[in-house]
């Protein structure tokens, strides 16, 4: 089998991510970790337990700012791969674009959502 060439970039970043069951209303925390590469298609996180492959997640990202603050981004996802010692690596597939929970976005409004066009970054109100 031919490993499958990446056609997205991935940015390594640590930042701390809280694992949710997927859908609409109350969710249920799953695991807390960290984020440690994210591309506009998916991301690498570490857990202290597995999750079990093909399985739909959804993933809040906390990003930091250097003021204290934190801006959280919320993305739907499936499990790809979880690797085999504690703790866990574990690939996620996006299923769609991001959206903004809460923080720091000047005049961008919840349930604006970042999309990637041509190369850049920009938000979609």
């Amino acid at each position: 089998m031919t490993p499958k060439k990446r056609t997205t970039s991935r940015y390594q970043i640590i930042c701390p991510v809280t694992v949710l069951t997927p859908g609409r209303g109350k969710k249920r925390t799953l695991g807390q970790g960290w984020l440690h590469d994210i591309s506009e298609s998916g991301a690498r996180i570490h857990l202290e337990h597995t999750l079990e492959a093909n399985s739909r997640v959804t993933l809040d990202v906390h990003f930091p700012h250097p003021d204290g603050k934190i801006t959280t981004m919320r993305f739907q996802a499936v499990v790809k791969h979880t690797g085999d010692e504690s703790p866990y690596g574990i690939e996620l597939v996006f299923l769609r674009g991001g959206s903004f929970i809460r923080g720091k976005l000047g005049k961008l409004r919840k349930g604006s959502h970042l999309i990637r066009t041509s190369g850049n970054d920009r938000w979609v109100n």
